[in-house]
């Protein structure tokens, strides 16, 4: 529920934009819990594929997320694409916490992105954004994973950088700051051992978008953690808010600055 009020109160705080939890699973008892900064909507592939080039295709066709491990990995990596055709938007899984608005990359970038995984030859698929339904590159990466037939993870599928798909990689630095800078993930939700200044959304996460703290999902959220401080702005949101009208411009331009060096591509257009 954190990462959906992150989301909702720096990018989606608005009357044009929303924010919608996908789920096959119950959806009455998640609407609760996330009311009212998110509506839940159930999740059905076949209905989401007609029309793409998933529609006739031999694919997972889980009932459930509760299934094994790899299943629902595999349903929700085809899922994230599909509802991407479709709807368009920005697509994060929940172990993402915003950090800042968007806007100003959706301003500099307005085409499809991932982010980049340090270290290896294909994009992350935690954060994606399509800039309208039925976007060509969108399409393009629903087809080239169909044919290739290894499933829907980029990293599963060696959906590398030669592929012949133009999706925008963004650096990992703007997303997922831990994991470029070889943190524990679940420190994020540990009190640290020595007495630091408090933690805040100007100062967490050095600069970036984003924190992802991968799927920590068991951990327990120590009271001082730096989650449990954010967290606990993100309810009284003042400050936060406040950050956020500040950054906009600075942001906006120091990318638009950087965007040579920052812009790199699967495949070629």
């Amino acid at each position: 529920v954190t990462s959906i009020i992150s989301c909702f109160r720096f990018c989606a705080n608005r009357t044009d934009r929303s924010i919608t939890l996908w789920t096959d699973g119950e959806t009455e008892a998640m609407a609760a819990q996330v009311a009212p900064y998110a509506h839940v909507r159930r999740l059905k592939l076949d209905e989401l594929a007609a029309g793409t080039p998933l529609a006739n295709a031999t694919r997972h066709k889980s009932a459930a997320f509760s299934t094994a491990n790899s299943r629902a990995k595999s349903y929700a990596n085809e899922a994230r694409l599909l509802i991407l055709l479709k709807y368009g938007g920005v697509w994060f899984d929940l172990d993402v916490l915003f950090l800042r608005p968007m806007d100003p990359l959706l301003i500099a970038y307005p085409r499809a992105f991932a982010y980049a995984w340090p270290h290896m030859p294909y994009p992350n698929n935690a954060v994606l954004f399509a800039p309208r339904a039925n976007d060509e590159t969108v399409r393009r990466t629903v087809a080239h994973l169909t044919a290739k037939k290894k499933g829907f993870s980029f990293q599963q599928a060696r959906f590398t950088y030669n592929s012949p798909v133009p999706l925008l990689v963004l650096p990992s630095e703007w997303f997922d700051p831990a994991w470029v800078h070889g943190v524990d993930f679940c420190a994020f939700f540990k009190k640290s051992k020595t007495d630091v200044e408090k933690v805040t959304f100007a100062s967490f996460g050095g600069g970036a978008f984003t924190y992802h703290w991968h799927n920590c999902w068991d951990a327990k959220v120590e009271d001082g953690s730096p989650v449990a401080q954010l967290a606990a702005q993100l309810r009284d949101p003042t400050d936060a808010l406040d950050f956020a009208r500040t950054e906009r411009v600075d942001f906006k331009m120091k990318f638009m600055r950087n965007e040579a060096w920052y812009g790199s591509s699967v495949g070629v257009e």
